[in-house]
């Protein structure tokens, strides 16, 4: 059986003068205490008012002035920075009235979006999220899935506008239910304790009846519900025909990245119910994971490049075109491949205290090529598809996200099967397999970003592995790989290049082959924990210095680099607590200040 674990309208305030007294000394006093008492213009009063006003309609007797003003708070509310303020009138109140007291799917879609809005806020959703408005919801949802034969594709008499808002209700409880799953256990426990809840859940999974991004919806929320969920594994195993249907998801024909997408969540739900009933399963598992994974994705966002300005329009105007549609295909795929390397990546940090499992999974990775398909998707983004999605400011930005996502883990994928190969096959071993694909692209790379997170996912490699004696005596980098990281370590407008690049520096240089080039490093060290602009670069800078010069036989090192007390006790007197840094940086400081008295007590006794 095999187990997955698994973004000036303020008033001036008047100050009357005392009454009686001196006229001098009134005259002051008036003057003090309008300066002092002047109230500054509130930059939240607009919002302030335009919230007032959506309260205003969300009472209003007719209901296209409730669907307006509902409409207008979902987009208030698509900005979680607006959600404190919003609630501080009442919205709640105002969505379950609206939510009670109709039966129009326009206006039910509209109040459901707001709550799904709401839910991407982790930090409020346990005041808004009460077992009323939960109760309310989940009543909605199964009213909804319970109804959804008399619109399904082919269902006769059915108004295309009136289908089109029955299923963004059904959405948007979807996504909801999906987002609260994945910071409210509560909302988690109220879902999967009633089995009628999740029944509405899996008739939602009906590829060709169910417009397809709706099923992939249904299809993301089961595989976020599933994860380390004893409730939804005895669910797929004891009710009849839900594993069996779920099986037979994997063997339909995939008309739309949006299929793809429901394939590879059904898959993953299935691994995290541990519901794989043998060794050839979870191997037609993995192969159907990386076929998404080898899927070409920098093709189809070359190919809708054309689109994008139509799309973009009708997106802004809330039109379904086909442009749109193209780009919201491509959305979905680049959305597949990510889950689908996730999952793959969870394999293996499941059962890392089990050799027997793991040599299992890696067993059908070799055989599937896993490593060698995830490596490709670490490429950097062509230019041509930066550069044209570029043009189309924020909304083309957010597309390209979803490219970068796939590239950030693929690259955690990679740290995760070198560790893994390390505990199975030896670590000098995992390291070179992952490595040198990684060094190549490394010495290839053109943009800081991508070049950040490739030595950071190299750092991350090597400072698991760098105590192994393998690794310690064995293992080394090419010269122009170390010059990379050098030169990067003094990039001064990238400060994570820099913590990354002197990180990866402070490991490699533990490495015996490397011994030669300590001197190098020492001078890099130095000049960033003594100078750089950055408290984090100079407290990693300082940590290479531990790592690397502690012992006597690097003292002449020391020497030649500059490492001496004196510079020592100029790093320590720099490294100081400034007002305004976040508890994070500050309590790194601090450590680096322990550590360098204790290092300038140490080498000082040699």
């Amino acid at each position: 059986m095999f187990i997955c674990n698994k973004i000036d309208l303020s008033r001036q305030q008047v100050t009357m003068p005392p009454r009686g007294g001196n006229k001098k000394k009134q005259k002051h006093k008036r003057t003090k205490g309008h300066r002092n008492q002047q109230k500054k213009a509130d930059p939240n009063e607009p919002l302030r008012k335009h919230i007032q006003d959506i309260n205003v309609q969300l009472s209003d007797l007719v209901p296209q002035t409730r669907y307006l003003g509902l409409n207008s708070l979902a987009h208030v509310l698509a900005d979680p920075a607006n959600h404190r303020i919003a609630l501080s009138y009442s919205i709640v109140n105002q969505l379950l009235h609206n939510l009670r007291n109709t039966e129009d799917h326009g206006i039910l879609c509209e109040v459901v979006g707001c709550f799904r809005n709401l839910a991407n806020n982790s930090e409020l959703v346990g005041s808004v999220f009460s077992e009323e408005v939960t109760v309310e919801l989940l009543k909605l949802f199964n009213k909804c899935a319970q109804s959804v034969n008399n619109f399904h594709q082919g269902a006769e008499g059915v108004d295309e506008a009136e289908a089109s808002a029955f299923f963004g209700v059904l959405t948007q409880s979807l996504k909801t239910t999906s987002l609260l799953s994945e910071c409210e256990p509560a909302y988690v426990e109220a879902f999967c304790s009633q089995q009628e809840n999740l029944t509405s859940l899996i008739s939602c999974l009906r590829v060709g009846d169910l417009p397809p991004s709706l099923v992939a919806t249904a299809a993301e929320t089961l595989l976020v519900l599933s994860e380390d969920n004893p409730m939804v594994t005895n669910y797929i195993e004891s009710v009849e025909g839900v594993r069996e249907g779920l099986f037979q998801i994997l063997s339909l024909q995939q008309q739309t990245a949006f299929d793809t997408e429901t394939v590879v969540s059904i898959a993953g739900s299935i691994l995290n119910c541990s519901v794989v009933v043998d060794e050839a399963k979870f191997v037609q598992l993995v192969k159907l994971l990386v076929d998404v994974v080898a899927m070409d994705i920098f093709s189809e966002f070359h190919g809708i490049i054309g689109k994008l300005p139509l799309a973009q329009k009708a997106e802004d105007d809330g039109r379904e075109t086909k442009e749109l549609m193209c780009v919201n295909n491509a959305r979905s795929l680049a959305k597949a491949i990510r889950i689908a390397i996730e999952l793959l990546s969870n394999l293996l940090t499941k059962d890392s205290n089990n050799p027997n499992d793991l040599s299992i999974y890696l067993s059908a990775f070799q055989d599937a090529q896993v490593l060698q398909t995830t490596l490709s998707r670490c490429q950097s983004i062509p230019v041509e598809i930066v550069s044209s999605f570029d043009r189309f400011g924020e909304w083309g930005k957010v597309l390209l996200v979803s490219l970068r996502q796939i590239g950030l883990v693929a690259l955690g994928f990679v740290t995760n099967y070198a560790t893994t190969m390390s505990l199975v096959s030896g670590a000098s071993v995992g390291m070179g397999e992952a490595v040198t694909p990684l060094l190549d692209m490394m010495a290839s790379s053109t943009s800081m970003d991508d070049l950040e997170d490739i030595v950071n996912c190299l750092w991350a490699m090597l400072r698991e592995n760098v105590s192994n004696d393998d690794v310690k005596q064995n293992f080394e980098f090419p010269d122009g790989n170390i010059d990379l990281l050098i030169e990067g370590a003094s990039n001064e407008e990238n400060e994570g290049l820099r913590v990354a690049c002197v990180g990866l520096l402070g490991c490699i240089g533990q490495l015996a082959h490397h011994f030669q080039r300590l001197v190098d490093f020492a001078r890099v060290f130095i000049q960033l924990a003594s100078s750089d602009q950055s408290f984090w670069v100079r407290a990693e800078a300082s940590n290479s210095i531990f790592d690397t010069l502690a012992e006597p036989e690097t003292n002449d090192v020391c020497a030649e680099g500059g490492l001496d007390e004196s510079t020592l006790g100029k790093i320590l007197k720099g490294m100081k607590i400034k007002e305004g840094m976040d508890e994070e940086l500050i309590e790194r400081i601090e450590e680096t200040r322990e550590n360098l008295v204790n290092f300038i007590d140490y080498k000082r006794n040699q």
